[in-house]
């Protein structure tokens, strides 16, 4: 297996079915037929071009990730150095068991016409908050992930035409943060909590704690009457033995030895030591699922399927144990190691019969160093993905068996874009969630998918803008000890310029036990901050953070970032700026009026038509308005129709048609007007609202 392309891309020509090469075309004239997926099951529409594979979760960093094969080399809009199209995937959750669905947000990457191996695995990722609870109850979520080729789902029974659906369940981590009060919930302590109340304050946020670890003997205790194997329970402790020279010396010269003292004469050393130097890769209880690579966050990630109720050291109130994957790349001369990550697993005693789908994710830091423009052509690279139940894969040979697990091979393509300075220097990834290069430098508008749940489409920004990216040392690597770095601020192109000060916290990320730490950081009186990313040891910045800047006015922001190893400037002595539009104006009020019976503030009989109007405008761009009734209104009809529209402004007038039997009381129209903003790096829109009411009074009243 070698990578592909060194040249600029060869032209891949080939006939694409109609459906495929008009596909809006043919949408909007409802061309497509398609139907609606069976009761309870996703949506399956056509998979020969994308397919939507895996999907997994990661607890503690609690983000959805979705795998997506792309099976033909074009059929996808156009080559690497064109816009290519986007393959959007959705995602859902249910409580229920799919009763009733709850949107999540939605992901989506940029696939392009690609000669070479095929199928080339992405992977989207989705943050997300899903019901948390105490350690002694369980939270399952079942998760539904749709894929569709040029045009978000509409909903988690829509029918699609290019992509599929896929329903898995995954597991919440519990909770880790809470307030005093949570402990009476957690514990069921049977006293009255106001009582508590008066001398302790119910809302303190508390630490709950992260559980205990099992020792040896109580993991023999816990599955001496359990199916689960003593090689299984006890690869640890019997693997820390064999790699300790000292106590392997101790237990060589010992007649008797016992590996667990406490266990005398319980424990068949023998059979566990066979295990461990003849591994046959057993996967009963894990297995590799799907790997693939986020090119927007250059993210490497592989989905692994927990399939038995128990045989992962302990419940949910412990530490449990850890699902160990080490990556592999392979440049064009073999096998080279990329990092080794984890996610943490536990007995889960109510486990779907489907199993339970996790995700591991490893920062691939040396694609950054080796991708290329898109002129350069495609870099198509083999990886593969070893799996390892509670003792991490081997590091130095790549077709290392171990005991519990296996492996998985797949080819990824290295997003475009400069590489990465050898030399070191700051490598500025996203400005307000959206990527560099995703930032127009004509206008300052951004256009595409972000780093977090939006879709932007020539968008300015606004309020909080976030920083996120990596800084990279002399050697050529991430992070490191020595380091720091500062984000820069100008409203004049870069003639003149402040440093970012806000204090802040970042969350450091351990790969190999997927913990997570708080840091506080502040800025020395130059703007500089400690560097605490170092890939050599295993620490990423979860969401590569960097900091944010409040900003205000609607005029134009210069951004840059410098990196500093000791006292020594890496990188350009003149800084790269990206430019931003910025919009803090949020719409205009909106106009909104009852012009049927007795008016806005008027009095209406029950069944009645209501009929009124509005406007609205914006200063940048009016993305839209929304006419609701506050109080619900059941079996009401509220419609609403565009008068006229420009780019800053929008009017039309609405209808609501109420029932004999809608409740007589007062009710409040609201308009709401939002705007085309990236707000405070989260999502599209600074609102606008307008008011008005009416009564409904009964007949003759």
């Amino acid at each position: 297996m070698s990578n592909v392309s060194t040249g600029p891309q060869a032209e891949i020509t080939a006939d694409l079915p109609r459906e495929r090469s008009q596909f809006k075309e043919l949408l909007v004239s409802g061309h497509f037929k398609t139907p609606a997926p069976a009761e309870g099951k996703p949506p399956a529409g056509n998979t020969t071009y994308e397919q939507l594979t895996c999907v997994g979760y990661q607890p503690q960093l609690k983000q959805l990730n979705a795998v997506v094969e792309l099976k033909q080399a074009n059929g996808y809009s156009g080559g690497i150095c064109t816009d290519g199209s986007t393959e959007y995937v959705e995602f859902f959750s249910s409580t229920d068991n799919g009763t009733s669905w709850t949107t999540l947000g939605t992901s989506s990457f940029t696939a392009w016409d690609v000669a070479g191996p095929k199928p080339l695995q992405f992977d989207v990722t989705l943050p997300v908050n899903l019901p948390a609870y105490c350690c002694q109850e369980t939270s399952i979520v079942l998760i539904r992930a749709i894929l569709s080729w040029e045009v978000p789902p509409t909903g988690p029974n829509s029918p699609i035409v290019w992509g599929n659906g896929l329903d898995v369940h995954v597991q919440v981590a519990p909770l880790t943060l809470g307030k005093f009060s949570d402990i009476w919930e957690c514990l069921k302590i049977p006293y009255e909590i106001d009582q508590l109340g008066e001398v302790v304050n119910l809302d303190q946020v508390i630490e709950l704690g992260s559980g205990t670890t099992l020792s040896p003997k109580q993991l023999h205790e816990l599955y001496a009457k359990t199916d689960v194997p003593q090689h299984r329970y006890l690869l640890p402790q019997a693997a820390a033995l064999l790699g300790d020279p000292a106590a392997l010396s101790v237990a060589a010269e010992t007649e008797d030895f016992e590996l667990i003292p406490s266990l005398k004469g319980q424990v068949n050393l023998g059979s566990i030591i066979d295990a461990i130097s003849d591994p046959q890769g057993n996967e009963t209880y894990e297995q590799l699922g799907c790997l693939g690579l986020n090119t927007t966050t250059t993210t490497l990630v592989a989905t692994v399927d927990v399939k038995l109720p128990s045989g992962y050291s302990g419940n949910l109130c412990t530490s449990g144990s850890q699902e160990y994957v080490a990556f592999w790349a392979d440049w064009g001369s073999g096998w080279e190691y990329v990092g080794t990550t984890s996610v943490n697993v536990h007995d889960i005693v109510s486990i779907p019969s489907g199993g339970l789908e996790y995700a591991a994710m490893l920062p691939f830091g040396e694609a950054l160093k080796k991708r290329k423009v898109c002129t350069d052509g495609p870099l198509i690279v083999p990886i593969r993905a070893v799996l390892s139940w509670a003792t991490p894969p081997s590091s130095v040979n790549p077709y290392a068996v171990p005991v519990w697990g296996g492996h998985l091979t797949g080819d990824v393509l290295i997003g475009p874009g400069q590489p990465v300075s050898k030399e070191g220097g700051p490598d500025l990834e996203s400005i307000g969630s959206m990527p560099i290069g995703l930032i127009n430098q004509a206008n300052g508008l951004a256009s595409g998918q972000s780093i977090v749940t939006f879709f932007a489409s020539a968008c300015p920004f606004g309020g909080s803008i976030a920083f996120t990216g990596h800084v990279v040392n002399s050697g050529g690597s991430i992070g490191g000890s020595g380091l720091k770095y500062r984000i820069l601020i100008s409203q004049d192109g870069g003639s003149t310029y402040t440093p970012m000060t806000q204090s802040f916290n970042i969350q450091t990320n351990d790969w190999l036990t997927s913990a997570q730490t708080t840091v506080p950081q502040s800025p020395d009186a130059s703007g500089w901050y400690t560097c605490y990313e170092n890939y050599a040891a295993a620490i990423d910045i979860v969401g590569n953070y960097l900091g944010y800047v409040d900003t205000a006015g609607n005029g134009r922001l210069w951004v840059a970032m410098q990196v500093m190893e000791g006292t020594t400037l890496l990188g350009s002595a003149t800084p790269t700026w990206t430019m931003i539009q910025l919009d803090n104006t949020a719409p205009s009020p909106v106009d909104v009026e009852i012009t049927s019976g007795g008016g806005s503030c008027g009095d209406f009989t029950p069944g009645a038509t209501i009929t009124g109007s509005y406007s609205a405008s914006d200063n940048e761009q009016l993305d839209g308005v929304g006419i609701s009734v506050e109080m619900p209104m059941p079996g009401a009809t509220l419609t609403q129709t565009l008068s006229s529209e420009s780019l800053t402004s929008q009017s039309g007038t609405w209808s609501l048609v109420t029932l004999a039997t809608t409740e007589p009381c007062g009710y409040t129209i609201t308009a709401d007007a939002v705007d085309n903003t990236i707000v405070d790096s989260g999502g599209i829109g600074w609102h606008g609202y307008g008011y008005t009411g009416f009564c409904l009074k009964p007949s003759g009243s």
